[in-house]
């Protein structure tokens, strides 16, 4: 008997089926006859066993007899139930399709992945609450590292990737975390609903956490002392010529309030004038080969931003200049997407992690600055400025921040200047 995730038996499991496969011979299930059913793979086994639980529930019925209490029946499945592999493969191919962003598709499939160790690659119409509740039991387990650290678990199973998160006794996952994989396990569930493969999800049964009450530091501007901290030229200077997205992207983040990724992934042509304004302008291109490597976060993140005079007079247009005659396409091609090893295939990272770390990393050894503070803090500098103090100034700020104008509360909360 094949043993879960977690060592308990499973019964969705249970059978193992040689390499020659097997066969049954004169199988009658009331009056319902078959004289000889040869079982080829595991596929096939899952496949019986569907067709003799229908054939019990079908002879139930019948000899209850017409006076017996009937029950609603569920609607048959126009579309026969599969394996979780196809289902999962077929729905992250439609993702692709869809040209969902590859960071969402990569989490998609590390789910599936997690999902397959905790119930078997089985008929998703036997796919149960219990698998779910092991689900999250593998998730909890599962080590932070395995998706990028491969020479550490080479050779090893899943299962055996698993044991070793559960000896290293990690802390357990976010909510955030927790919630994204509900979401996205949820959502492939849905449709598997609506497409009438499987009659109810198995997520139903799980509800959100409570939030906790506990007053989370949440990600804030940076102060304007420790801005004057960051570009100090004793400090700023000595690190910042290591390379050009060193020196030139937190300052475009810092005037621009733009993602990291919008910084690290600008290309030459994407710094245009408009009416004699030099500009940046925030979009998606092809690049030479007819490929996209530049993505945003939707359409609202499509813009235009001036370029700031302390830019200008800091020297871009030399830069820009440097940078066209270079040939290269990108402004700043020191910075790499990630791929997995020894392939061109993209795994999801994008060109501002790298920048996000190297800038990170400044912040906490050299400036010896708080836990959280992180790039993404320049953002809230934009919004955090005269749009918190000047309501008047708010749809203006998230035009050039690239967000829908949605306000909340907390952008119009006093905070210094």
């Amino acid at each position: 008997m094949k043993q879960g995730a977690d060592g308990a038996a499973n019964e969705t499991n249970s059978v193992e089926v040689p390499a020659s496969g097997w066969t049954i011979k004169d199988l009658r299930i009331g009056k319902v006859h078959a004289g000889s059913v040869h079982i080829h793979d595991m596929k096939g086994a899952h496949q019986f066993r569907e067709f003799v639980e229908a054939t019990f529930e079908l002879v139930k019925r019948r000899r209850q007899g017409r006076n017996a209490t009937r029950y609603l029946e569920e609607l048959s499945n126009p579309e026969a139930p599969r394996l979780l592999s196809e289902e999962a493969g077929d729905y992250l191919a439609e993702m692709k399709r869809r040209r969902k962003a590859r960071s969402t598709q990569y989490s998609q499939k590390r789910h599936f992945r997690l999902l397959t160790l905790a119930a078997g690659d089985i008929p998703v119409s036997r796919i149960s609450s219990a698998h779910i509740r092991e689900f999250w039991e593998v998730l909890r387990w599962w080590p932070a590292d395995a998706g990028w650290s491969k020479n550490k678990y080479k050779g090893m199973t899943d299962a055996q990737i698993l044991a070793c998160g559960k000896a290293g006794n990690r802390e357990p996952r976010a909510d955030s975390t927790m919630n994204l994989a509900k979401t996205q396990i949820s959502a492939f569930f849905n449709g598997l609903v609506k497409r009438r493969v499987i009659a109810s999800s198995p997520m139903v049964s799980f509800r959100d956490p409570r939030r906790s009450l506990v007053d989370a530091p949440k990600r804030r501007p940076f102060m304007t002392e420790e801005i004057v901290k960051i570009f100090d030229p004793e400090t700023f200077l000595p690190w910042a010529r290591k390379a050009p997205h060193a020196w030139w992207g937190p300052m475009i983040g810092l005037y621009t309030g733009a993602r990291v990724g919008e910084v690290a992934q600008l290309k030459v042509a994407d710094i245009i004038q408009d009416a004699g304004v030099w500009c940046f302008s925030i979009r998606v291109t092809e690049d030479g080969d007819g490929g996209v490597s530049q993505s945003l976060k939707g359409a609202s993140a499509v813009r235009v931003i001036p370029v700031a005079q302390p830019l200008l007079d800091a020297g871009f247009l030399d830069f820009l200049e440097d940078a066209r005659e270079s040939g290269h396409a990108r402004l700043f091609p020191q910075l790499k997407m990630g791929c997995k090893a020894g392939t061109q295939e993209r795994n999801g990272v994008g060109y501002g992690q790298a920048l996000c770390r190297l800038f990170s990393a400044h912040l906490k050894r050299s400036m010896s600055m708080q836990k959280g503070l992180a790039f993404h803090c320049f953002r809230h500098n934009l919004v955090g400025g005269r749009a918190r103090v000047d309501a008047k100034w708010f749809p203006l700020s998230v035009a050039v921040h690239g967000h829908t104008i949605r306000p909340h509360p907390s952008h119009l909360r006093g905070w210094p200047a």
